[in-house]
């Protein structure tokens, strides 16, 4: 049985990484979220990640200092089912989704049918 990873990542260091370390994998340099749009990557501090998805309470914790939007790393955003739109797939077996806590958020665009043993879009 043969299968296809598909990872997505927003920042671009980790994307960086994940070309080195899965290059037999689709790897696309993009956010997943319940919207379209441009995002900011926050760098340093302990926590790297989307600024705009993080609570406010989170960010006091893990960056504390006002952060320049204008000098953020800015990345597409995009829905799921618009991954799957342009990767064309139109079903799959198992899907593993994994987005440190936005998994709602991801899920709310996308319908899931159960249909011949296969999960279809």
């Amino acid at each position: 049985m043969s299968y296809l990873n598909i990872f997505s990542e927003s920042d671009a260091v980790s994307y960086d990484l994940l070309l080195k370390k899965r290059p037999n994998s689709i790897n696309i340099h993009t956010a997943l979220s319940n919207h379209t749009g441009i995002v900011h990557v926050v760098e340093g501090g302990s926590i790297r990640g989307i600024y705009e998805f993080m609570s406010p309470h989170f960010k006091n914790i893990f960056h504390p200092v006002e952060r320049n939007m204008s000098e953020m790393e800015t990345v597409n955003c995009i829905t799921a089912k618009q991954l799957f739109r342009i990767l064309n797939f139109d079903a799959y077996d198992t899907w593993v989704l994994d987005v440190e806590g936005a998994e709602e958020t991801i899920l709310q665009v996308i319908s899931l049918v159960l249909c011949n043993s296969r999960m279809r879009m």
